[in-house]
């Protein structure tokens, strides 16, 4: 990865914030907004630039990540108040990385993509914050296949083993 692209991050917890440190490693620009000051606070120290709101990582972003508990969670961070949806525009792709089901992710991509045009790449990831740290998490990921191809660099950077299961 040539280290230009510029990512937001929503969710920088238990998963998000080993991820979030090794795509710094990398050279990307990271601007992450996390509901708990102190994940926030560890994002920023790290060298992640801080955010106040979901809505405002999407500031200048290529890509927006999403790596939250629960679908309420991923709800309220896409849909709520200062919300992605709030600022998300094409060519901007969303990659949720949070563990929800099909329905409900298949759901909120529809929802995203008719109110604001953004793709949204449902990526599951298996393997832990240690792999989540190291590059060698197992990604499967659904979404457009030209999206996918967008976002490959990124996933081949977080992923040991990247699977594209379809739209």
């Amino acid at each position: 990865m040539s280290g230009k692209m510029k990512l937001g991050y929503v969710g920088v917890g238990l998963m998000g914030l080993p991820m979030a440190k090794r795509l710094l490693a990398l050279g990307y620009c990271v601007r992450a907004f996390d509901i708990a000051p102190g994940q926030l606070a560890a994002a920023r120290e790290a060298g992640a630039a801080a955010a106040s709101s979901a809505a405002d990582t999407v500031q200048g972003a290529d890509l927006v990540l999403l790596n939250l508990p629960t679908p309420e969670a991923v709800e309220a961070a896409v849909f709520g108040e200062r919300g992605l949806a709030s600022a998300l525009r094409p060519p901007q792709l969303l990659i949720d990385f949070s563990t929800i089901k099909v329905v409900q992710c298949k759901a909120f991509a529809q929802r995203l993509r008719v109110a604001t045009g953004a793709g949204w790449i449902d990526a599951p990831v298996s393997g832990g914050p240690p792999a989540s740290g190291s590059g060698t998490l197992t990604v499967m990921a659904g979404g457009e296949a030209a999206e996918i191809e967008r976002a490959r660099p990124l996933l081949a950077d977080v992923a040991g083993r990247f699977t594209h299961m379809g739209p």
